[in-house]
């Protein structure tokens, strides 16, 4: 079969190429039509790009193997692939830059990713920016996604950009800049569970954002098409400041039909759609709503598609504020279960009346609950994500992605005997361990401390 195509300037054929995908992920008609009669269908989305191209595109999204082969080299394939790498680079970066420049901070941070990388493996962990803060100018939200991974509760009200509270929020971005470093506090963002766009004043709060910290915030709506011509200004506004890591959470497929009308390539191209509703290839990760729902089930729910292993949609390890409550949490991501249902943990919890407040309760949090070595009254057992077996020689502990195994020769083997008999405090750990194998105070505490690191050891026994 012959393809005739008119090639487009690379700035538009990659936004053409994004859209192919979105239309192909989302649309379950026009990925059937496509197999048979691509030719006509990509006419008729004004889809001008070689067939080769696209099947490329398939291959490395799907693992659909190319009718045609790709001819290299192709300038809007070196195109794509540098705009996957700028993307890739900038994701690192914000991970890199939300290292606050507390020498505190950074040691806690650093634990609770080493933690992650046992909980819900490392592919997944290294997708998480571990952002240091993030703030809700909404209470609630009301979009009332099913499958909410952090159980959002309904919309109840919004902190409007009054000239006082304009003022207290002002002061709360310096705040922030002070106790991380301008870097790190420039990696924050303004939801968590809400959406946005339910606050009238959002454009204004994150205008003062970029004021302050001199970046626009990254945004994730799921009222794209609630206000056309509001998102077409947004759209304008985020451009206009070189915004970068702006979503439209995509959770029907009216709305996915509405933005495909309503809103060309061109306008989306540097807008990453997540398309969430039933026909899509995106499995649902088993936190907050969606974990309760199949908790509640006994059967497989036909076309839903939901993640087996565990995992988090959380993304913040630091500071949890909300303007309306006037409430500042410390928490950071796990993979969700009884324990944390939502997917993350929560250290600690205050309110706050002003500037000055928050930030004296910001440095108690650090200095009182960012924990960074056992001490002897903690309690001690072993993250609930391993199971153990203790054999004759060896102890072996072991969760859906990592393995830890302790010969018995091995210098960690006593200590990880008495950790599978169950939680223990660490001074009776500790004097036990010199009683019965002779090893020194010092070297179990050495030990200890180099599990509980890596992640080893149950972050809820250090709970207030």
């Amino acid at each position: 079969m012959t393809h005739t195509f008119a090639p487009e300037k690379t700035p538009t054929a990659l936004a053409k190429m994004k859209r192919f995908l979105e239309l192909w992920l989302g649309d379950l008609s026009f990925r059937q039509k496509y197999e048979t009669a691509p030719d006509l269908l990509l006419k008729s989305h004004n889809i001008a790009v070689d067939p080769a191209i696209l099947d490329a595109l398939l291959k490395q999204k799907t693992g659909r193997q190319p009718k045609y082969p790709l001819q290299l080299p192709s300038v809007e394939w070196d195109a794509y692939t540098q705009a996957l790498q700028k993307k890739k680079h900038m994701m690192d970066d914000v991970r890199k830059y939300s290292r606050s420049h507390h020498p505190i901070f950074q040691k806690w941070r650093s634990r609770q990713i080493a933690r992650n990388n046992q909980e819900i493996g490392s592919y997944r962990n290294d997708m998480i920016v571990y952002s240091p803060w993030a703030v809700e100018l909404s209470k609630g939200c009301s979009v009332g996604c099913w499958f909410c991974g952090v159980s959002a509760l309904q919309h109840e009200n919004n902190f409007l950009h009054t000239k006082e509270q304009q003022k207290l929020w002002q002061s709360v971005l310096t705040v922030m800049e002070e106790v991380l470093g301008k870097k790190a506090a420039s990696c924050g963002f303004c939801y968590w569970a809400t959406d946005p766009l339910d606050n009238p004043d959002y454009e204004a709060f994150i205008e003062d954002f970029y004021q302050i910290l001199g970046v626009i915030p990254p945004s994730t709506t799921a009222q794209p098409v609630k206000n056309i011509a509001r998102t077409k200004a947004l759209l304008h506004y985020w451009k206009k400041r070189n915004a970068s890591v702006q979503r439209f959470s995509i959770v029907t497929r009216k709305t996915f039909q509405k933005v495909m009308e309503a809103f060309s390539p061109e306008d989306l191209v540097d807008i990453e759609l997540i398309l969430q509703f039933d026909n899509t290839v995106v499995p649902k990760v088993l936190a907050g709503r969606a974990r309760e729902m199949a908790q509640k089930r006994k059967k497989p729910i036909p076309g839903l598609n939901l993640d087996s292993d565990p995992s988090t949609i959380a993304c913040v390890a630091g500071f949890l504020l909300n303007m309306v409550d006037k409430t500042v949490k410390l928490i950071a991501p796990c993979a969700a279960s009884s324990a944390f249902p939502l997917g993350y943990i929560t250290f600690v919890e205050k309110t706050f009346s002003t500037a000055e407040d928050l930030k004296d309760t910001l440095f108690w949090m650090i200095d009182q609950h960012m924990k960074t070595a056992i001490s002897q009254e903690d309690t001690l057992a072993i993250n609930p994500i391993f199971q153990h077996t203790v054999e004759k020689d060896a102890v072996h502990f072991s969760s859906p992605f990592a393995k830890a195994s302790y010969a018995k020769k091995a210098a960690y083997y006593p200590l990880a005997v008495e950790l599978a008999k169950g939680k223990k405090k660490a001074v009776h750990l500790v004097q036990q361990l010199q009683e019965e194998y002779g090893i020194d105070y010092i070297t179990s505490f050495c030990q200890i401390n180099t599990l509980f690191q890596k992640g080893l050891l149950d972050e809820a026994q250090f709970l207030p």
